[in-house]
């Protein structure tokens, strides 16, 4: 089903970017949306005005130009722990007055609730190809509370098979760092290029640190090297390595 995980510009999306380049004012991008799906996966359409299960929505948390192709806007969007649990599978963002723009699919996803034993944020990454980048203005709501960011490369040999078991997680690795301690927790992005060897071990959509290590499970060893983007966050301090924005 990977062919089903993607992002699209809307007809009504690529109608004011268009008005946008011809008029010579940036649209603005306000909000971004993570939902459920309906309870299904699906593939996105042009055709669509709105999620098809809307859960939550709020400011976009990061934009950037894609390193790897041009006209490429990478958007970011961070989920922090809701009341009540959800399965994100798909995502959006919207202009100021309400279009949804573009909307990408996931991966099943848990978004675990508050106080449920194990917490994360879930952040997701919407690769936005349009005709001229320049003509998108992204409202950023700052990482004030990132503490640390770092990308990993976890080869299938550094997954550990467990001795107690969490369930079904067979496996875990653990990241470690003197800066990590417990009272921090983690923001961990599983790259593009590594979606499907993530889903095809049943990685944990949870992790946890520890005093001195991240920790990540998954039901079987992986196939292949996992690609991760963690953040390290802690209410009250600034970004110490500038990955947050």
């Amino acid at each position: 089903m990977s062919n089903i995980y993607k992002t699209v510009v809307t007809s009504e999306g690529a109608r004011l970017i268009a008005q946008s380049i011809q008029g010579g004012e940036r649209l603005k991008i306000t909000a971004a949306a993570v939902g459920d799906g309906g309870g299904a996966q699906y593939v996105p359409q042009v055709s669509q005005r709105a999620l098809k299960g809307e859960r939550w929505r709020g400011r976009i948390a990061g934009s950037y130009m894609n390193g790897g192709a041009a006209n490429v806007m990478d958007v970011e969007i961070s989920v922090p722990e809701p009341a009540a649990g959800f399965t994100a599978r798909e995502a959006g963002i919207f202009s100021d007055d309400g279009t949804l723009i573009a909307v990408g699919s996931l991966p099943d996803t848990l978004v675990a609730p508050m106080g449920g034993g194990c917490f994360g944020r879930l952040t997701v990454v919407m690769h936005i190809a349009v005709e001229d980048a320049a003509a998108l203005d992204v409202l950023v709501m700052p990482q004030k509370d990132a503490v640390c960011g770092f990308d990993m490369e976890i080869a299938p040999s550094a997954w550990e098979e467990r001795t107690a078991g969490d369930g079904d997680y067979a496996y875990e690795y653990v990241y470690e760092s003197p800066l990590i301690t417990g009272e921090l927790w983690p923001d961990v992005t599983v790259k593009e290029e590594s979606l499907d060897a993530a889903a095809d071990c049943g990685l944990c959509p949870v992790c946890e640190t520890v005093n001195g290590g991240l920790k990540l499970l998954s039901k079987a060893r992986p196939a292949a090297a996992l690609k991760a983007r963690c953040r390290l966050m802690g209410k009250g301090i600034s970004d110490a390595d500038g990955a947050g924005a």
